[in-house]
């Protein structure tokens, strides 16, 4: 294969997870979380408290997602590591 094949490969692992699309179901766990709050209690919060609330559950998800992605990535690395060991193997290279 060729390198920019390979570049191409490795891409597309990399683009497996659609961020705009977790930011969408982060804002929507938040909106959620609060109306469910609003729900349960029976009464709405105030809008300040409200806004902080969805800003600090936001922020609390994204740092989750940022360790995620940090474990994500150390998979990948650990992944071609295996592969490369085993290529060395099967071609008498280890």
């Amino acid at each position: 294969m060729s390198d920019a094949g390979s570049k191409e490969r490795v891409a597309a692992i990399r683009k497996a997870i659609d961020f705009s699309i977790v930011a969408d179901n982060v804002l929507e766990i938040a909106d959620f979380t609060v109306e469910k709050h609003e729900y349960k209690s029976g009464r709405p919060l105030a809008p300040e408290v409200r806004e902080k609330a969805i800003s600090s559950i936001n922020d609390a998800l994204w740092q989750r997602i940022e360790a995620l992605k940090a474990r994500r990535q150390k998979h990948l690395e650990e992944m071609f590591s295996t592969a490369q060991a085993t290529l060395d193997k099967v071609v008498g290279e280890g």
